[in-house]
């Protein structure tokens, strides 16, 4: 092997690890937030409903926050491992042997296997997807047939938890005050209104996906052709 065959393989090594050091890293991330937002609701939610002598609405406060936790966390997992729909040769000839004209269908440039329009490569992974919408980092796992259910649950049940702890913690900052409180407190919030602001647009971006039945790769198409029609003018 020659010294630039060489370096070129270990760079592809390197880009590899990296990738699963990032999504490794963000999956981190996410299990601290939930951390943070447990140990405010066991500390700060409980004492402020118990000082209240209110135990119905600390009932109602842990059922809606465990229900929403949880759920998010079961799409999260299955989003995360299961199979994303990833296909070889064999399987796809399986899938798609009553189809006419499956023999005359491209093959993907990466791992020369014949796809029809709907089977995408997932460069992060290297294989092909039945409709791939994006590798996502935060999951560490690409969004396809058998998980894009998953991802959209997940988005839509860690927005709904984020806008029930910002509504959860206002009333303990403004019946205590900001100085009287934990840490835990301003953290939650903070991390709240982080995650809302950040997860709602895509939300409506993934939600709108759903609706227009249509995946994010295909808009990335859509785009692609159009600055090519505009380079050729």
């Amino acid at each position: 092997m020659g010294f630039k065959q060489c370096c070129t393989s270990c760079l592809i090594k390197v880009g590899k690890v990296t990738k699963r050091s990032c999504g490794s890293a963000l999956i981190v991330f996410i299990f601290g937030f939930i951390a943070l937002f447990v140990v405010y609701f066991q500390l700060d939610v409980h004492e402020f409903y118990q000082e209240k002598d209110d135990e119905q609405g600390l009932i109602a406060q842990y059922v809606i926050f465990y229900l929403l936790l949880a759920n998010g966390m079961f799409n999260y997992l299955a989003a995360m491992h299961a199979d994303p729909g990833f296909v070889d040769q064999p399987k796809l000839n399986n899938m798609l042997k009553s189809v006419a004209n499956y023999e005359n269908f491209n093959p993907c440039p990466s791992c020369d296997i014949k796809r029809p329009e709907n089977v995408h490569h997932c460069s992060w992974c290297n294989k092909c997807v039945v409709n791939l919408d994006h590798h996502c980092p935060w999951i560490n796992n690409c969004v396809g047939y058998n998980n894009f259910r998953y991802f959209a649950l997940f988005l839509m049940y860690s927005c709904l938890l984020s806008m029930f702890l910002i509504g959860n913690t206002i009333p303990i900052l403004i019946d205590k005050g900001a100085g009287n409180v934990r840490g835990t407190v301003l953290a939650t919030l903070i991390c709240s209104i982080m995650v809302f602001l950040t997860l709602l647009p895509f939300n409506l971006f993934v939600w709108d996906n759903i609706i227009k039945d249509r995946q994010f790769i295909d808009l990335l198409k859509e785009r692609k052709k159009i600055m090519e029609q505009k380079k050729k003018i």
